[in-house]
């Protein structure tokens, strides 16, 4: 008998007591272990050298012992069958030699003592009242091959419990429990196995609660799996089981899962894994492929395996109802690797608004009363549109940058009276128009360049654009620019000169605006300024900026300007007499021009050489505050009578005739200075305390109103004069 057994050992676990039959050695090389797995049978059976032992109830609650000799080193056998045992024996840790238990059709409820019998080979707790198995119940029972659990009323295995690393178990019995899922981590192990039987119990799925995943770097020798009479009905979703790359499944082809009876629904969740095993599924097939469909009803009782040999896989649909418009059809079809809107013949009057959210979109909208067709953000996502017989007749302006240009577009049996511009980027052999007829001129010559260019005279049949003209409809890649254009050329040379002499005038107006930029602006300065009206108190009323190395000037400024201008009132300030010694020279002229309401400018030949660097910075600063507050004036006095300054702001003033002429022949200069500047501020003061007299406003020349000048300065000059006393620091 041992002639016709050959010594065979487990990859999982290094053994010598096991024995394989010879004919399997007479199989395949590579089934030969698989084999083995499945009939190997221990030495001990073979040769009868193995010893008995028996229990003795000690307590009435079904508590026993195990009687036998412990220091016998033979393989022992546990055999008590149809007993009222509750727990295992309280010493069976002490018989390490214990090979098998058969406990069947006992009232045991609680195994976790049985993790010290190493050596055990085989298990059978059959027919007893175990509810769950833990992952660690047998983690350490590396010899174990064979575990019967069948009819224990079991509702859960633990991730891992019966098909960890550590294990070997070739043969499992799990049927008849109440099982409602099953982890794939004790149905997939690492090691070979023979048969995993989870049949006649009420799993409904099958899940991935203990983390796992496929060992990329090894190959899975696998055996079958029996999960028939069950309430499966769906597939086996093998991403929502951490296999995220279905070709990995390769890896479990030497599996087999026997589900033959599940009432499966044939979605879109089994396509990928047949379109998989489409290839092999000749090479592989076995019985227990057999499966069929339960729903949808109209493919009830049809063979899976047969919708797969013939080519019907895009039958293997999932419908969609979320953002699914009303009375359209939505699904899901993996097969060709796309999302179907099927709005065909619902009498849509106009584009849905939102369609389910998906890459790579089929849309039928064909046969409906769409009359515009509107840009949709989901056309981005389309790689097929069909919008055939609406007779739509307009089309949105953005609808060509949503589409992509590389999509079938069917657009046949409109109205359109145009083609619109955007429509270039599509190929008139994808984008299919059908038939349009239009009422062509020279802007439709780039039809005809498009439809050259794209090779549209191969696919007549899909794109044909027809020109309506006064000589009768005539396909426009047969017509001559010039029969179009010769009107159109007219006009754009018209338009050309137009647009060619308006450019001129623009650039001629736009060099006079620059050049006189700043007469501009005080010409509208002067026209908007409200005369008489002071808005902040400042502390000099008149800021002095001139070129004091002028000795002449600078007697005339000291000995006769600001003599006159203070016994009228004003408060000077003078910066080459007034400012302190010590002072931080820039600094203290800022401070002292912001705190200044006007700038009285005497211009002479030296006020803007290049050696005059002060009286230059000078005047930028009375500019910028000139021009940042509208209540502040600039008066210059033309002392020497220049005609051109260099700086374009002081020439501003000269030209417009704002300045005053030092040689003022009708000898009233500091009546027109004073005029210019304003009452100061005492004498404004004592002005709005009276009530309203009669004086010009500043905004009238003195040059053409010489006569009322006079009157209204003499009633000034008469209210300055009332002033007896002004404060000279207000600020």
């Amino acid at each position: 008998m041992y002639s016709s057994y050959k010594v065979w050992s487990p990859n999982s676990v290094n053994r010598t007591d096991l024995r394989c039959p010879s004919d399997c050695y007479k199989k395949r090389p590579n089934d030969v272990h698989h084999c083995c797995v499945c009939r190997a049978i221990p030495e001990w059976h073979l040769s009868s050298n193995y010893t008995l032992l028996s229990l003795e109830y000690t307590k009435r609650d079904g508590s026993a012992l195990v009687i036998g000799d412990t220091h016998n080193y033979l393989p022992a056998i546990l055999n008590h069958r149809d007993g009222y045992l509750q727990r295992l024996p309280t010493n069976l840790c002490d018989f390490i030699n214990i090979r098998e238990i058969d406990l069947k059709r006992n009232k045991i409820s609680t195994i976790s003592d049985i993790s010290c019998l190493s050596n055990l080979d085989k298990l059978d707790l059959s027919y007893n009242k175990i509810y769950q198995i833990y992952n660690d119940t047998f983690s350490t029972l590396t010899h174990l091959r064979i575990l019967i659990l069948t009819h224990n009323g079991l509702t859960k295995l633990d991730p891992f419990s019966v098909a960890g690393t550590s294990l070997s178990i070739g043969h499992l019995d799990c049927s008849w429990n109440n099982l409602t899922d099953i982890d794939i981590s004790n149905i997939i192990p690492e090691n070979d196995f023979c048969e995993y039987k989870f049949n006649s119990n009420k799993i409904t799925q099958i899940v991935n609660n203990g983390g796992f995943t496929l060992n990329l770097d090894k190959i899975y020798e696998g055996g079958l799996v029996e999960l028939t009479g069950n309430l499966f009905t769906k597939f086996i979703d093998f991403e929502e089981l951490g296999i995220k790359d279905i070709k990995v499944l390769g890896k479990l082809m030497s599996f087999g899962f026997v589900l033959s009876d599940a009432k499966f629904e044939c979605d879109c969740h089994m396509e990928p894994y047949l379109e998989l095993a489409e290839p092999i599924l000749k090479t592989i097939w076995r019985d227990y492929f057999n499966m069929s469909c339960w729903k949808p009803l109209e493919y009830r009782g049809l063979s899976i395996p047969n919708l797969v040999l013939e080519k019907k896989l895009d039958l293997f649909i999932c419908n969609i109802t979320e953002k699914c418009p009303r009375y359209c059809r939505c699904y899901h079809q993996p097969h060709k690797r796309t999302t179907i809107v099927n709005c065909t013949d619902v009498n849509l009057e106009f584009l849905p608004d939102y369609v389910p959210e998906a890459s790579n979109l089929t849309l039928l909208f064909k046969n409906n009363k769409i009359k515009k067709m509107e840009a949709r953000d989901y056309f981005a996502n389309a790689t097929f549109i069909d919008i055939s017989g609406n007779g739509f007749s307009e089309v949105e302006n953005n609808v060509s940058i949503q589409i992509r240009n590389d999509i079938n577009f069917l657009m046949q049996e409109h109205n359109l009276q145009d083609i619109p511009r955007g429509f270039q980027i599509f190929n008139p052999c994808l984008a299919q128009i059908g038939r349009a007829e239009i009422k062509c001129d020279c802007k439709h010559m780039w039809i005809k360049d498009w439809l050259n260019n794209k090779n549209a005279a191969q696919c007549e049949n899909k794109t044909l654009v027809i020109c309506v003209t006064d000589s009768g409809q005539i396909p426009i890649l047969s017509i001559n620019r010039d029969d179009l254009c010769v009107t159109s050329i007219i006009v754009y040379q018209t338009l050309s000169i137009i647009l060619c002499v308006l450019s001129i005038l623009l650039f001629v107006v736009s060099v006079i605006l620059y050049y006189y930029r700043y007469e501009i602006y005080l010409l509208f300065r002067h026209i908007k300024s409200k005369s008489n009206k002071i808005s902040v108190i400042n502390k000099y009323d008149v800021y002095f900026s001139f070129d004091d190395d002028n000795p002449f000037l600078r007697y005339w400024v000291f000995n006769y300007l600001d003599l006159k201008l203070k016994q009228a009132g004003y408060r000077n300030f003078i910066p080459c007499r007034d400012t302190l010694p010590g002072a931080v020279q820039e600094e203290n002229m800022i401070n002292t021009i912001t705190n200044s309401r006007n700038f009285l400018v005497l211009l002479s030949k030296t006020y803007e050489d290049d050696d005059n660097i002060w009286t230059k910075l000078e005047w930028k600063y009375i500019w910028h505050h000139f021009y940042n507050n509208r209540d502040r004036r600039i008066v210059i006095i033309n002392y020497d009578l220049i005609d051109r300054p260099v700086d374009l702001k002081l020439k501003a003033f000269i030209r417009l005739g704002l300045d005053v002429d030092f040689a003022n022949r009708r000898h009233i200069l500091m009546d027109e200075v004073k005029l210019k500047l304003g009452l100061p501020y005492c004498a404004q003061q004592i002005y709005i305390k009276n009530a309203k007299p009669k004086f010009l406003s500043s905004k009238l020349s003195v040059f053409r109103q010489e006569t009322k000048y006079e009157e209204n300065h003499k009633s000034k000059l008469a209210i300055v004069s009332s002033s007896s006393v002004c404060l000279e620091d207000i600020i």
